[in-house]
C-alpha cells in the first residue's frame, strides 16, 4: 500500500515549490510488516525546508560480514524490530541555499542474530542498539520539485554526531556528501547523474555502517551486501518520460559504480527497465 500527498504552500504554485509526503506500508503472511514515510516540505516562499524520513519495520535482513571481501555464501538472517527517524530542519540562507540542524534516531531491538550458531562472528551491536545523533546540514537545491525532476541541482553536506550524552549506546560520527544534477535534454528526456559519499568514524554498530546497495543507488545489489566504514558511489541515468509514441510508458537506462575501501563494484551496467507512467493532479 502506497500513497503520496503533493501540495504547494498556501496553494500558490507560482511562488512556491511542490512539496511531497509519501507513505508506503506492507504486511506479509509471515507477520512481517513495515511503514515507510518520506517528507520534502517547502514552506511559503521557501523560507524553510523540511527533509526527513521515518521507518518502522519488522523484516529480516541479511548480514554478509564487514568489508569489501565479505563472501556471499552463508549469509546470516538477522531478525528484529527496526525504527528510524531522521529529520532536517533547514532555513533558507539565500536563494537556493539552506542550512540548519538535523537529528537521527535509530533503534534495532529484539534481535535474533542467525539463531544459536551463526555462520559468521558476531559484529558490534549484534545484541541490538540505540543510536541518537544531532548535527548540522547544508543544502543547495535548485529543483522546482522533487517529483519527476527534469532540471536543476541538489547538493548536501552533513555531519551527525552520535554521543552517549543523548543516550546513544555508541559514540561515533557520520560524514555525508551528495551531489545530483538533472539535465533536460529534449522534450520528455532527462539525463541525470549523482555522486555520493559516506564515512563513519568511531565505534559504530554494524547496522550504522555505510551500506552498498539500495533501490536508488547501486541497484541490483542487496542493501547491505557490502558494509564498511567508507562508501562512495557514482551513477548516471537516462530517462524517457515517457516515450515519444506513448503517454503511458517510459524507460530508463543506468550505470553505477561503488567504491568501498579501495575496491570497485559495478551495478546495473546499461540495464533497461520499463515502467508505466500516467499524469495525475490534485
Amino acid at each position: 500500500m502506497a500513497g503520496s500527498l503533493l501540495f504547494h504552500a498556501k496553494n500558490d504554485y507560482l511562488k512556491n515549490r511542490l512539496s511531497e509526503i509519501t507513505a508506503f506500508g506492507f504486511f506479509t503472511l509471515r507477520s512481517q510488516y513495515g511503514l515507510l514515510l518520506d517528507n520534502a516540505v517547502y514552506t511559503d516562499q521557501d523560507h524553510w525546508l523540511l527533509l526527513g524520513k521515518l521507518r518502522f519495520q519488522r523484516f529480516p535482513l541479511l548480514y554478509y560480514g564487514i568489508g569489501p571481501d565479505a563472501p556471499e555464501e552463508d549469509a546470516v538472517v538477522v531478525d528484529g524490530n527496526y525504527i528510524l527517524l531522521r529529520q532536517r530542519v533547514l532555513r533558507q540562507i539565500q536563494g537556493n541555499w539552506f542550512a540548519g540542524l538535523q537529528t537521527d534516531v535509530q533503534n534495532l531491538g529484539r534481535v535474533d542474530f542467525g539463531g544459536d550458531q551463526p555462520s559468521r562472528p558476531l559484529p558490534e551491536g549484534s545484541g541490538g542498539s540505540t543510536s541518537v545523533a544531532f548535527g548540522p546540514s547544508v543544502v543547495y537545491d535548485s529543483r522546482p520539485n522533487m517529483l519527476n525532476t527534469r532540471e536543476g541541482w541538489f547538493a548536501e553536506v552533513s555531519w551527525l554526531h552520535y554521543s552517549r550524552v543523548w543516550e546513544s549506546d555508541y559514540a561515533f560520527d557520520v560524514f555525508s556528501v551528495e551531489l545530483r544534477r538533472y539535465h533536460q535534454m529534449r522534450a520528455g528526456q532527462v539525463f541525470a547523474w549523482q555522486i555520493t559519499g559516506n564515512a563513519v568514524q568511531g565505534n559504530a554498530p554494524f547496522n550504522m555502517l555505510s551500506l552498498m546497495g539500495s533501490e536508488m543507488m547501486m541497484r541490483g545489489y542487496y542493501s547491505g551486501r557490502f558494509r564498511d566504514r567508507q562508501y562512495y558511489a557514482a551513477q548516471a541515468e537516462y530517462r524517457w518520460l515517457p516515450f515519444p509514441f506513448s503517454k503511458r510508458f517510459g524507460a530508463t537506462t543506468f550505470s553505477a559504480q561503488g567504491l568501498s575501501r579501495l575496491r570497485f563494484r559495478r551495478s546495473g551496467h546499461n540495464r533497461f527497465a520499463w515502467r508505466a507512467e500516467q499524469a495525475s493532479g490534485t
